[in-house]
């Protein structure tokens, strides 16, 4: 094989090799930040100062249905889900708030993106009538508009604007979830699905 530079110069001449990259970070804090990219670590607790703007910006005393939380109920939600009760198959009622688990598991037999399966929930219980007790549903999710998701349910890219009775929100800076010691690799934003008025 003959690899050149720009220019034409040759660089290399000879076989093909193939050496594997690393894969783990040596710095602790790579290590941190690339837990919460990976399926290994999907529960990530809402900050509280966030949430309590969040409601205030809304003018929601307490969101009703947080339906996927620990059995801690941190948001202190009258209804709420667990991984275990498994929110995405319980109604939900009243407003929602979802900070969904990230990263990818096996879903039903299927490998699927986390946060995707749950902004599709939000969109179809509130614009169609899977779940009409349903009237806003909240999601602080990743800032990711690469997604399928995110152009299918949130943005019109056609339209260079949000989908019917969507409201976007981005959040400067990166958010500290939980107790942890790093704020998150990646920005996050504030997704409102309103009941689709017919």
């Amino acid at each position: 094989m003959r690899v050149t530079d720009i220019f034409g110069n040759l660089v290399y001449e000879g076989p093909l090799q193939y050496t594997p990259r690393p894969t783990k970070f040596k710095s602790k804090a790579m290590q941190r930040k690339a837990a919460m990219f990976s399926s290994a670590s999907q529960n990530w607790e809402t900050p509280l100062w966030l949430y309590e703007h969040i409601k205030q910006m809304r003018g929601i005393a307490n969101y009703d249905t947080d339906p996927a939380t620990n059995e801690n109920n941190p948001l202190g939600c009258e209804h709420y889900y667990t991984k275990e009760d498994n929110g995405l198959e319980r109604d939900w009622r009243g407003t929602c708030f979802i900070n969904p688990p990230f990263g990818r598991a096996l879903y039903q037999g299927k490998q699927v993106y986390l946060t995707g399966l749950w902004i599709e929930e939000a969109w179809l219980r509130t614009q169609t009538d899977k779940n009409p007790d349903v009237s806003l549903v909240t999601m602080l999710i990743p800032a990711r508009t690469d997604t399928i998701a995110f152009h299918k349910y949130i943005y019109d890219i056609e339209k260079c604007e949000t989908r019917p009775n969507i409201r976007l929100q981005f959040l400067k800076g990166r958010l500290r979830f939980g107790d942890a010691r790093e704020t998150a690799p990646f920005a996050s934003c504030v997704v409102d699905f309103y009941r689709c008025r017919r």
